[in-house]
């Protein structure tokens, strides 16, 4: 009796538990009125709550609690609009196309498993926060007068209308989805309509698609920042085009002991076409090129001395037959053609001298051959007027107004650089400094090999004394005014930017236009950055991504660069130059307009580090001197400052024998009729 009694207890919980547990009675009975109870006995089965398909319809209802939509596994719409919900969880509903829940209390609302859900209406509900990310079919989307301060719809790559109207805390958008929310139903509402015309009133930031951001910005006008910056990928489906430029140190085949070689470019042909695009590689040699054309992509490397290298291969023509989100690998090895030693020095501001305060330049230098490379790089200042307070690098040598640096093993493509802090006379010090006053700054680069273009082995920085600047600004490091000799030759900007907001700015990217009429944007040569960056060149829009730099408030960073400016240029044009530079989701701050026009310049004009050059440096035997004017005597001190040569001239081009004299660097005083001039020599 006892065995029967149990049977039936288990066959009665076994039906209860085919039951499905509706606590709110308003939303039982509306299933129930609708004929969801189809046994009629007052319950709903799992079973019955299975059997329905299509749209469940609980509109208006006063329904405060939906737990047991649960078992509604096989609908494909849910309209709950009009209720007393506080929070709806449609995750186990994963056939959901249609859910509409607007005009309830809706504080949580879980999609995480909704990947067939195409139309979300849930306007009029107190949303702190939404997870679209589950949600990849979505296509129209309507979410006002909520709550949300961020939305992110990055995921929804098929979103093709967006009503966001209305939402009084909504700060970020990001809609960098590769899919175009301009193009939908206008009766629901498009993003450009509904933001146009809509109230939010705190929105700072949206992230959109390049394709998009300048249409946006259109109508946003300064009331929030537009731009493709929330990510540095696309949006939408794309390829990836990946690998690492290596430089075959020992000549034997790139290998994981070979370095990978930084910033350099490669521009984009497709189907042979020239995109007038270039992907670089990062500071480690690793590009990435993201693609949603299909066709053949044909990457060329543009080295600035092309003659000096081999690239295998070249061009690399890689096929995409479909966009499916693949990743192809394509690396490039990169050797010496021939013996090539050849180096290149650059002085750039960071912190411009002010009287009174302390001035920071930046001494920079490059292996921009193909052989490791020793020697001494040398900073020469006004010592009179300047103060030596400290060098990020201890000087190897200091005699008055003069830093050497010695250094050893530079690879190929490597670069180094120097900070050098000066303290600046005040306009009470003998000799005064003063606003508008000239200070001159010399680079000199002596390497242990002979150089293939000495030309650029000194340079010379005029800077003009100010009392105030502004610490995102770009220069052009050979002035407001250079020779025409210049025209078809490189010229040097740095690019300063600091943190002046209160916080940390996680990404910091900046952007240049190149116009085409007065540069090749294809020669655009990265010498140094202050931090890991990536850059890419997409219709002569250079940007320069520091990607989770995490620059605190105060922080500073800067970006020197050389790019060569057009052939067809003539005397009295000028080329121009500035920067955006953006914190995160601000408001880019543009630079000031580096402006330089190409004149004619008069003897006393030239620049004077290009007064004088010898050659060749180093030499075992006979070195030449060059001069613009005529050499008047030239005298030859070793290291000690002992005076162990002199010889007296009267031309413009002389020489003297140092054969006789021991391996070493020495020092040539040249005295001109222009000036007096202080040049390094290594004898080897």
């Amino acid at each position: 009796m006892k065995k029967i009694t149990l049977l039936v207890l288990f066959v009665a919980g076994f039906v209860n538990a085919q039951i499905v547990d509706i606590p709110d009675a308003n939303f039982k009975n509306r299933l129930i009125t609708i004929g969801v109870d189809t046994n009629m006995d007052g319950e709903i089965q799992v079973s019955e709550a299975a059997a329905v398909t299509g749209t469940l319809n609980v509109a208006s209802q006063n329904i405060a609690d939906l737990q047991g939509i649960e078992a509604f596994v096989n609908i494909t719409g849910l309209n709950c609009f009009e209720n007393l919900l506080t929070s709806l969880d449609v995750s186990s509903n994963t056939l959901l196309e249609t859910l509409i829940c607007s005009i309830n209390n809706i504080e949580d609302l879980n999609l995480s498993n909704n990947l067939n859900l195409e139309l979300l209406e849930a306007w009029e509900n107190p949303l702190n926060d939404i997870d679209l990310s589950n949600c990849p079919s979505l296509e129209r989307l309507s979410l006002s007068g909520t709550n949300l301060i961020t939305l992110d719809c990055n995921n929804n790559s098929n979103l093709t209308a967006l009503f966001i109207a209305g939402n009084q805390f909504l700060e970020n958008v990001f809609i960098k989805n590769g899919s175009d929310e301009s193009s939908g139903d206008i009766d629901f509402g498009s993003w450009t309509e509904n933001w146009f015309l809509g109230n939010n009133p705190s929105l700072a930031y949206v992230c959109a698609d390049q394709n998009q951001v300048a249409d946006i910005q259109s109508f946003a006008g300064a009331d929030y920042v537009v731009n493709s910056y929330c990510s540095f990928e696309p949006g939408g489906n794309y390829n990836t085009i990946t690998g690492i430029a290596q430089f075959d140190v020992n000549n034997n085949g790139c290998d994981s002991g070979d370095i990978g070689i930084p910033y350099v470019g490669f521009a984009i042909d497709i189907d042979a076409s020239s995109t007038g695009s270039s992907v670089y590689t990062d500071d480690t040699g690793t590009y990435n090129l993201y693609v949603n054309q299909i066709g053949t992509y044909s990457l060329t490397a543009n080295f600035e001395e092309p003659d000096y290298f081999t690239v295998t291969p070249s061009p690399a023509n890689i096929p995409v037959t479909a966009i499916d989100n693949s990743t192809t690998i394509q690396d490039f090895c990169v050797t010496a053609n021939g013996i090539r030693p050849d180096a290149e020095v650059v002085i750039a501001p960071i912190f411009r001298s002010r009287p009174g305060f302390n001035a920071t330049y930046q001494l920079v230098y490059k292996n921009k051959g193909n052989q490791t490379l020793s020697g001494t790089v040398d900073f020469v200042y006004n010592d009179t007027v300047l103060d030596f307070v400290s060098s990020t690098t201890t000087p190897d040598t200091q005699n008055t107004g003069l830093l050497s640096f010695d250094f050893v093993d530079l690879q190929p493509f490597e670069s180094r650089f120097v900070d050098i802090v000066l303290n600046v006379n005040d306009p009470t010090e003998t000799p005064p400094v003063n606003i508008d006053d000239i200070l001159i700054f010399t680079g000199d680069i002596v390497i242990d090999q002979v150089e293939e273009t000495p030309d650029d082995n000194t340079f010379e920085y005029v800077e003009v004394v100010v009392g105030a600047f502004d610490p995102n600004d770009i220069t052009c490091l050979q002035g407001d005014v250079a020779p025409s000799t210049l025209i078809g030759g490189y010229l040097h900007y740095v690019i300063n930017f600091e943190n002046t907001g209160n916080a940390p700015a996680q990404n910091v990217v900046v952007t240049t236009e190149i116009n085409p009429a007065d540069f090749d944007v294809n020669t655009l040569q990265v010498l140094n950055a202050s931090d890991e960056m990536s850059l890419a060149i997409t219709n002569d829009l250079v940007e320069f991504t520091f990607e989770n730099i995490n620059l605190s408030s105060g922080g500073h960073g800067n970006i020197l660069l050389k790019i060569r400016t057009n052939a067809d240029l003539v005397t009295t044009d000028f080329v121009a130059a500035d920067a955006d530079i953006y914190f995160d989701f601000n408001f880019p701050i543009t630079t000031n307009t580096a402006n330089t026009t190409f004149e004619t310049l008069s003897v006393d004009e030239f620049s004077t580090a290009q007064d004088v050059r010898l050659y060749p440096n180093p030499s075992d035997t006979i070195i030449t001197i060059e001069a613009r004017s005529a050499i008047q005597s030239i005298t030859m001190y070793d290291i000690q400052g002992r005076a162990i040569l002199s010889k007296e001239a009267d031309h413009q081009t002389t020489s003297i024998d140092i054969s006789s004299f021991a391996d070493g660097m020495y020092f040539l005083v040249i005295k001109t009729d222009i000036g007096e001039f202080t040049k390094r020599v290594l004898k080897k």
